[in-house]
């Protein structure tokens, strides 16, 4: 019985394969013959490999007189082959021209060419105008992007419910982006009651259907118990998913933001971007997150926006945030954005020294051991020296080797120094390699 079936879905294939040879026999006749629709209809056959092994260049030359011709189906064509190849000036040409006839194909991609800003600028409105008239004509992929267009307010106002009424249209098409991304909205309850058995149906069909995103999300509801009876999960979990984490920001989860805010500012799970990383810390870090605060100013320390840096810094320190202390101390101890006050930089070390920080120490014990802003007290500072050193802070390292091998403010011991020296120079300090070489250089010299 099986080897009937699959003799008749053999003899199938084999006839309409048979049928497509056939009728592009007769559309080729016909074109040769000068049937401009026949022409279009070849050049697309050869295009995609209808019927005939797929031929790009003599797509090209068929398609191109019922192009200039005004046939609308040519022109999307040209358009779409264009735009795979890159040439957006000639994609905006021959999609322009059919989208004004209406063709569903051209308008889906001038919509995302006015989306993405592919050869011309970036105007989510103008997407918009194209996209609707494609989802107008039925085009799922069409009503998915401008649906996510009207969740998130791009060249439109937010309108959560047009959005999701788009997505289930092109959810129920099967658009596997839509499924998802249907199913995600169902999870939050936005734009549409939140309903977890609605969330998991249509996530279900999404990772059935490859989605990457699905599954991810999936097991985070089972994880957290999700149902129509329990608030779905209560205590943030990181979703392995930088599109989950992101969903969850945009819908006003303060976590989520910082988690998306710290993942731009790493390259977790997508591309660095400090500048994004930062507009999404800042919630997290006005509702007094410590972690938003101190990663604040340290962005705009680093960008030399030192009033910045002093707003978010001043809010981490009263949390005790080391890294928040350090930033003060260095503003003031160099001059950045406040007068220089030694001082005043030795007491926010002091404070950032007791919370952990290695670098902190580090520098209060070289202002204990010179005597800047505070009574010079080389043994309190060869202390502090040792404890950054013994805390894994490389130049700690270097400099205590140093300190050994001149004698300065403790007895000279080469030994001692060169120990210090190797753990730095190990970790890439090359000022401790040179003065290890030298030591050992002069150590061979004398017989040593």
């Amino acid at each position: 019985m099986l080897a009937v079936a699959i003799s008749s879905a053999a003899v199938a294939d084999v006839a309409e394969r048979t049928d497509r040879r056939a009728m592009f026999s007769t559309a080729l006749e016909m074109a040769k013959a000068g049937d401009v629709t026949a022409m279009a209809d070849v050049g697309a056959r050869y295009m995609h490999g209808q019927g005939v092994p797929k031929d790009e260049k003599l797509a090209l030359q068929w398609l191109a007189e019922p192009a200039e011709r005004g046939w609308a189906t040519a022109r999307s064509e040209l358009a779409s082959y264009y735009f795979r190849q890159k040439q957006f000036a000639l994609a905006h040409k021959w999609g322009y021209s059919a989208a004004a006839e209406n063709n569903e194909s051209a308008l889906l991609l001038m919509g995302i060419m006015f989306t993405n800003g592919y050869g011309m600028h970036q105007d989510y409105q103008e997407a918009n105008s194209y996209l609707r008239k494609a989802a107008q004509l039925g085009n799922a992929s069409a009503s998915f992007l401008l649906g996510t267009h009207y969740l998130r307010g791009l060249g439109s106002e937010v309108n959560p419910e047009a959005g999701v009424k788009l997505l289930q249209f092109a959810a129920e098409k099967g658009l596997v982006d839509a499924q998802s991304r249907l199913g995600f909205q169902y999870y939050l309850g936005e734009g549409v009651a939140k309903d977890y058995v609605k969330a998991r149906e249509w996530l279900t069909k999404a990772a059935a259907g490859g989605d990457n995103i699905a599954p991810d999300l999936l097991k985070r509801m089972n994880s957290s118990g999700a149902s129509n009876n329990s608030a779905g999960g209560g205590q943030y979990q990181r979703p392995e998913s930088f599109a989950i984490a992101l969903g969850l920001a945009n819908a006003g989860s303060l976590s989520a933001k910082l988690d998306v805010g710290m993942r731009y500012m790493n390259g977790d799970g997508v591309q660095k971007d400090e500048q994004q990383g930062a507009g999404w810390l800042i919630d997290p870090a006005t509702n007094g997150s410590v972690k938003a605060q101190s990663e604040l100013a340290a962005y705009y320390f680093a960008r030399k926006e030192f009033e910045s840096a002093r707003k978010w810094a001043l809010l981490g320190a009263k949390q005790n945030d080391s890294g928040s202390l350090l930033r003060l101390g260095l503003m003031h101890s160099s001059g950045f954005g406040v007068p220089q006050n030694m001082l005043e930089a030795n007491r926010y070390f002091r404070m950032a020294a007791d919370e952990g920080s290695t670098y902190a120490t580090y520098l209060l014990a070289r202002n204990y051991i010179s005597g800047s802003g505070i009574a010079k007290d080389p043994v309190v500072g060869l202390g502090l020296l040792k404890l950054s050193a013994e805390n894994g802070f490389t130049p700690a390292h270097s400099r205590l080797g140093y300190h050994y091998f001149k004698g300065d403010i403790v007895e000279k011991n080469n030994a001692e120094a060169a120990r210090w020296l190797i753990v730095a120079a190990n970790d890439g300090d090359e000022l401790a390699a040179e003065l290890l070489a030298h030591i050992r250089k002069t150590e061979a010299l004398n017989g040593n």
